[in-house]
């Protein structure tokens, strides 16, 4: 058929003598389709009978090409069931079903006819396939329909349908397998589905629950099937099963146990102990454990040492000595004296012992040092006291000079006033006389 040339003709007003003639060498002309394949084409266009023109063919609702509103879908065979194409179009006069270059009888199809209010008339037809049409057919674009309309005004086409048998395989490709992985780190638990048509949907159990990828975001199902975990957790462990499914059957792999170890690691270095020696050289030590975290499910064991050494070097106690003892003192009122030492000789240090003993040492004077020492201080005695008795006598003198003083004082004072007292009572006495 030529490309971007419509194959329709218009019937309207034509002698149904010489109709077909005239339609099948048009169509020659215009779309290249050989005389034998037009005929056979017009051969099945059912023509309307003298006197039903009004009822049908020359109606102007139906002088339009079909337009189909209904097309054959794309479909599977499933097992022995045989599936139903349908399509409908409109305005139409007749369908036809047309399968891997042919066109089906009549009988073939399951017609429905109807007319609208405004005269459109309708067409929906049916077909069923089964499965062993599809498999007896050897093309290699597979098997295919589409469906054919015919109006007053010429001919189109529907989409065309593909039908497979629909089947999957017993075997995986790839099967998951026994896993350890380490907690934080990525895994792959590999599968690859049995080959099938249509392509097989894979998924995931975890002990014997389906896994919802869209639920944890650290799952991922690559695009041939594996199961990928980004971050292993402890709770991830456990027994994975890979699945496929298609509209044909649903598989089951084997079960791969997923084990999660954790390796150990060290914690922080403890304090230095003390130096184990008491005086000179010495070792100090400190420790840490394997439990920062614990190694869990064969895990490995920390590598390296938990205790480490160092040298040390501990100040050796000094115990205390006495000094020399010093000079006696002079003897004491008392008649004693006394004497000191220290503990400096040497002084104790880095935990040595004090000194033992007494720091003061008393006795009593001898009986001459004992007199000497007393008649001094009797003879020092009587000269304070001569030297307070002078100084208190003094005291009394000045006291007592001081009374003389004012008594004097006090007296030329009386003196004075009864002097002045007598010359004022002689002027009195003279003024009276």
């Amino acid at each position: 058929m030529r490309s971007g040339v419509r194959c329709s003709v218009r019937r309207e007003n034509m002698p149904h003598s010489w109709i077909i003639p005239f339609v099948a060498l048009l169509g020659f002309i215009l779309c290249g389709d050989t005389l034998a394949e037009t005929a056979e084409t017009l051969d099945f266009l059912p023509f309307p009978e003298e006197g039903a023109e009004n009822a049908y063919s020359f109606s102007e609702a139906n002088m339009r090409l079909p337009v189909f509103y209904v097309e054959p879908e794309d479909t599977f065979i499933v097992k022995n069931s045989a599936i139903t194409l349908t399509c409908s179009a409109a305005p139409a006069s007749q369908l036809l079903f047309k399968c891997n270059g042919n066109v089906l009888k009549d009988k073939q199809h399951t017609t429905l006819e109807n007319i609208d209010n405004d005269g459109v008339q309708h067409v929906t037809v049916s077909i069923e396939v089964s499965r062993n049409d599809v498999e007896e057919y050897f093309g290699l674009d597979g098997y295919w329909c589409e469906c054919l309309a015919w109006s007053l005004a010429g001919s189109t086409k529907s989409r065309r349908a593909t039908i497979n048998v629909a089947y999957l395989r017993k075997s995986f490709k790839r099967e998951p397998f026994p896993t350890e992985a380490e907690v934080d780190s990525t895994v792959e638990l590999q599968c690859l589905p049995p080959a099938g048509n249509p392509l097989p949907e894979v998924f995931w159990l975890k002990d014997g629950d389906l896994i919802d990828v869209a639920r944890e975001p650290s799952l991922i199902i690559s695009s041939e099937g594996s199961l990928i975990i980004s971050q292993v957790r402890l709770s991830d462990a456990g027994n994975f099963t890979c699945g496929a499914q298609n509209i044909a059957r649903r598989l089951i792999s084997e079960t791969a146990e997923l084990i999660v170890f954790v390796n150990g690691g060290w914690s922080s270095w403890g304090q230095w102990s003390g130096c184990n020696s008491k005086c000179g050289r010495g070792v100090q030590r400190r420790t840490r454990t394997c439990t920062e975290p614990v190694a869990l499910n064969g895990g490995r064991q920390c590598r390296g040492d938990a205790l480490q050494k160092s040298d040390c070097t501990t100040m050796c106690p000094v115990n205390g000595a006495w000094t020399m003892w010093s000079s006696w003192s002079t003897c004491s009122p008392d008649c004693r004296q006394h004497r000191r030492r220290t503990c400096t000789n040497p002084g104790p240090a880095n935990g040595g012992k004090s000194c033992r003993g007494e720091d003061l040492s008393t006795q009593n004077c001898t009986a001459d040092l004992c007199r000497e020492h007393t008649e001094a201080i009797v003879f020092d005695n009587n000269g304070k006291d001569l030297i307070l008795y002078i100084g208190l006598g003094a005291a009394v003198l000045v006291f007592i000079a001081v009374v003389v003083l004012i008594i004097c004082c006090l007296r030329r004072k009386a003196r004075q006033g009864e002097y002045t007292g007598s010359e004022h009572r002689d002027l009195l006495t003279s003024s009276v006389a």
